[in-house]
């Protein structure tokens, strides 16, 4: 599993750091400042791979490991191009899996299991695994 992280904000605060340095107004403390990060213990890995495993035992899909699986945590609600209001988790094929909330994992395991075995992800969420097996 390899798990994917947005850019951290302190390479966006660069360009924020010379313009105000240019412009007189930068003011410089000594005082540590916590980083914004998150952390994935060994829980959160642990029920990533067992719903991911009991996704595919319930779709009787053969095609589709864990371990190739992108998994990038999202907001709660997140851009994306299928909902104007936003989106909790997506698919993004051929392996990325974009989590808003814990609830849609499952989901979206099917949507990339569904692409690797029969070609299509199902979009519309026609198929009945979409059911049974979420």
């Amino acid at each position: 599993m390899r798990i994917l992280r947005p850019l951290p904000i302190k390479w966006l605060a660069i360009p924020l750091v010379i313009m105000s340095a240019a412009l007189g107004g930068l003011e410089f403390s000594t005082e540590a400042h916590a980083q914004p990060a998150i952390s994935i213990d060994q829980t959160t890995q642990d029920f990533l791979e067992k719903a991911f495993d009991d996704t595919k035992a319930c779709s009787q899909l053969s095609l589709g490991m864990y371990d190739d699986v992108e998994i990038t945590f999202m907001p709660p609600a997140f851009p994306c191009p299928h909902y104007p209001e936003g989106c909790n988790g997506e698919y993004v094929a051929p392996q990325a899996i974009k989590v808003g909330t814990l609830s849609v994992w499952r989901h979206e395991v099917l949507h990339y299991l569904l692409k690797l075995n029969t070609g299509s992800s199902d979009s519309a969420h026609e198929n009945p695994l979409f059911k049974t097996c979420t």
